[in-house]
């Protein structure tokens, strides 16, 4: 694909920087919206942000699993709101999982992105290595 041979062309101090790093993990779309960005528009403030899937305003956590490249108006209507909305986690799922299964974002991005509740510690820490995309994990045994 197009996108993997400019991958392979970008000199790694460039893939440093947050955006274009972004970029390449999403294979060059809004993670909201699916829509495709064009590198040459990627460092342009009006049109894409980097959003915090967690809003900033409720955690500290400035990671790469709570960042993802956005249009900048829907990043603006999505404001502080978690989860993300309904319609986007039913259109963008079967893309997030694909991402994934790639090796592309990670399993705690993945479950930030699908989480429909607002509760904070899922997925929780003894979902260990049996939680999978499409799965829920195993219920805790209480003692």
């Amino acid at each position: 694909r197009q996108w993997s041979e400019m991958l392979e062309k970008t000199p790694e101090d460039a893939l440093r920087r947050d955006k274009l790093y972004l970029y390449y993990t999403q294979m060059g779309r809004c993670m909201y919206t699916g829509d495709v960005i064009r590198l040459e528009d990627l460092e342009n403030k009006d049109l894409y942000d980097i959003d915090h899937i967690y809003p900033q305003s409720l955690t500290a956590d400035d990671s790469l699993d709570n960042r993802v490249l956005v249009k900048k108006q829907v990043n603006a209507a999505k404001s502080d709101r978690y989860p993300l909305a309904e319609e986007v986690r039913q259109k963008q799922k079967p893309f997030w999982e694909m991402l994934y299964h790639k090796g592309l974002i990670s399993r705690t991005k993945y479950a930030r992105l699908i989480r429909s509740s607002a509760r904070t510690s899922w997925p929780p820490s003894s979902a260990g290595s049996s939680w999978r995309p499409g799965r829920a994990p195993r219920p805790r045994r209480r003692s």
